[in-house]
């Protein structure tokens, strides 16, 4: 069976955001990096237990997991897995304060 890879609208907003500041320095990396990002989703999606589970106050974020993209490794990935795949919900710099992003929601 294949697995799937559901983006929601902000992981695909933050996947264009972080492909064009990459492009300003060098499209050639932009494209490096939105292959790498598919790479890696497509990974989750077959082993979706790997990344490291994630903690947050609010307990619906329990299923929260987080994995960095391999050439990348300052884009992390926030998934969960799901019965037949994973779900993006965002694609965060490592900078970026993660726990104001989730528990505004």
């Amino acid at each position: 069976m294949s697995r799937r890879i559901f983006l929601k609208g902000t992981a695909e907003a933050d996947l264009d955001r972080h492909f064009l500041f990459i492009a300003q320095d060098s499209v050639e990396t932009a494209i490096r990096f939105h292959d790498a990002a598919q790479r890696a989703f497509d990974r989750l999606a077959g082993l979706p237990e790997i990344g490291a589970r994630r903690t947050f106050s609010d307990p619906r974020l329990a299923a929260i997991r987080m994995w960095s993209i391999s050439e990348f490794p300052n884009h992390l990935i926030y998934y969960a897995p799901v019965a037949d795949g994973i779900v993006v919900l965002r694609v965060l710099h490592a900078r970026q304060d993660v726990d104001r992003v989730f528990e505004a929601r």
